[in-house]
């Protein structure tokens, strides 16, 4: 694309700045998440038994299993396409804001997370109107349009299922003459099925996906809110029998706590441990417990964690 010259170089000015923050951001991404990532999905006696090669493709693997850092991926390599190539590459980057957004980000998941049901509910579609596309082919040829002002051709049963599955889900046959009866019978139950049972499963699918997501949504927050992260008493129990949840959250079971004594056991030398120390380095290694805090407080602090412990 040719650009006035006042507008030219703040425009490349302005990608490269947006192609520096994007390789900012997912640098920031990998530094932060990259290892939690690693240590919590590839299991470490499985690395210790493989080769070099190996684990670094067991790496790549659990990261790309994420999603995420193909996206933040995919985010750097379209910045870079819209800064040196065309801007117009910088279309995709839109789509950030049903990431960034969560009330979107939740009306995409809804949709995405249900792509097996809406794709086998589409599918069964395509095929019901494959069959009127053969009927109206065979016996009803010439005889009708979908009223959409568009050119329908149905001179071929290959050109007939094609416009059917092209308009047939905006709305149902619209007849040059008087309907008879037969053709009565054809546009009824093609109203019927597919337009109203049809488009209505395919939009019942996405409402109580939606509608799964919100309540996802609210018993991850009450969760986060109501329960203690440690030992998972309800607020309500620390409340009636303790000090308070607050206090108990912030003094007798804070969770940074542990993740600094988990860290301290990392570096300090297994010859200085005390006996305390021996005994509950015993206790991480034999049940992997520094993996699983690891991974539960990652996904906690993202708004991942639910009800599970």
């Amino acid at each position: 694309l040719e650009y006035p010259m006042p507008l030219r170089y703040p425009i490349y000015v302005a990608g490269f700045a947006h192609l520096f923050f994007a390789i900012l951001r997912c640098i920031s991404y990998c530094i932060a998440y990259v290892p939690v990532i690693i240590a919590t999905r590839v299991d470490e006696d499985y690395q210790r038994s493989t080769s070099r090669g190996k684990r670094t493709c067991d790496r790549f693997i659990a990261l790309f299993r994420t999603g995420r850092f193909d996206y933040e991926l995919a985010h750097v390599v379209f910045s870079a396409l819209g800064a040196t190539v065309s801007p117009l590459w910088f279309t995709p980057h839109m789509l950030d804001l049903g990431v960034r957004n969560r009330l979107l980000a939740y009306i995409l998941k809804s949709v995405t997370g249900n792509l097996r049901n809406l794709g086998i509910a589409l599918f069964f579609g395509i095929v019901v109107i494959y069959l009127y596309a053969v009927i109206g082919f065979y016996f009803f040829q010439g005889q009708y349009e979908f009223g959409m002002g568009e050119k329908f051709e149905c001179t071929s049963l290959y050109g007939c299922i094609r416009d059917f599955i092209d308009y047939g889900f905006r709305g149902p046959p619209v007849w040059y003459e008087p309907t008879n009866f037969s053709q009565f019978i054809f546009d009824s139950t093609y109203y019927i099925f597919v337009i109203v049972i049809l488009l209505a499963i395919i939009s019942g699918i996405i409402i109580d996906s939606f509608a799964a997501q919100r309540e996802s949504k609210q018993e991850i927050e009450d969760n986060q809110n109501n329960t203690c992260f440690i030992c998972g008493k309800t607020r309500d129990v620390i409340d009636r029998h303790g000090n308070g949840f607050q206090r108990h959250i912030q003094q007798d079971h804070n969770m940074w706590n542990y993740v600094y004594f988990h860290m301290y056991l990392e570096e300090k030398s297994p010859t200085d441990y005390t006996g305390q120390e021996s005994y509950i380095r015993k206790q991480i290694d034999a049940f992997k417990i520094g993996e699983k805090i690891g991974f539960k407080l990652f996904a906690f602090t993202q708004g991942w964690y639910a009800c599970e412990s």
